[in-house]
């Protein structure tokens, strides 16, 4: 259950549900400048870039680029995870065999 200073955050790309839950902050890097976002922040709408995702001054998020939205007491993150090059071979390997 959220509390008065918490919000609902989630992150997400185009394959899965990455991160879902109530928390008091999250740190992201625009495409100017990093900013915290707390709870009852003031709508936004942003783009992020490659650097990761601090929820709670605990918890990284490794995110390769994303879209950033806030707006009633949620924060919504869409975006592509960074893959390390053992990753993107195994994908390749994978999409040859289906062929």
């Amino acid at each position: 259950m959220a509390g008065k200073n918490t919000f609902k955050f989630s992150v997400l790309n185009a394959n899965k549900l990455i991160y879902h839950g109530d928390v008091e902050s999250v740190i992201v890097m625009g495409d100017e400048t990093e900013y915290e976002i707390l709870a009852y922040h003031s709508p936004l709408l942003g783009l992020l870039n490659g650097r990761e995702i601090i929820v709670d001054h605990s918890l990284y998020i490794q995110l390769e680029k994303g879209l950033v939205r806030f707006f009633n007491n949620e924060c919504v993150i869409l975006g592509e995870e960074k893959l390390d090059m053992s990753e993107v071979d195994k994908l390749k390997e994978e999409e040859e065999e289906d062929k």
